[in-house]
């Protein structure tokens, strides 16, 4: 991964951090920044911001997938 890759994928996990922090009821800034994380390879990192929009949004299926996928890359079995 190229240094300027790596410096906007830090820059947009910033980003929606702090919009998380204005804005922690937006599901959206979630899933954005959990899949950021997935690109990142910072598996534990997206599934817990999966399992947020989860905890605000019980059936969102864009994070329900996305938490399994990440669970995959772990080696995890799930009941999904």
């Amino acid at each position: 991964m190229s240094y300027q890759l790596r410096v906007r994928i830090e820059n947009a996990i910033a980003d929606f951090t702090k919009a998380i922090e204005l804005c922690p009821g937006n599901v959206n800034y979630y899933i954005n920044c959990g899949r950021t994380y997935l690109e990142q390879r910072e598996l534990n990192k997206a599934i817990n911001d999966f399992m947020v929009t989860l905890q605000l949004e019980l059936k969102n299926v864009k994070a329900l997938i996305a938490r399994e996928y990440a669970y995959k890359q772990l080696n995890i079995k799930t009941n999904f």
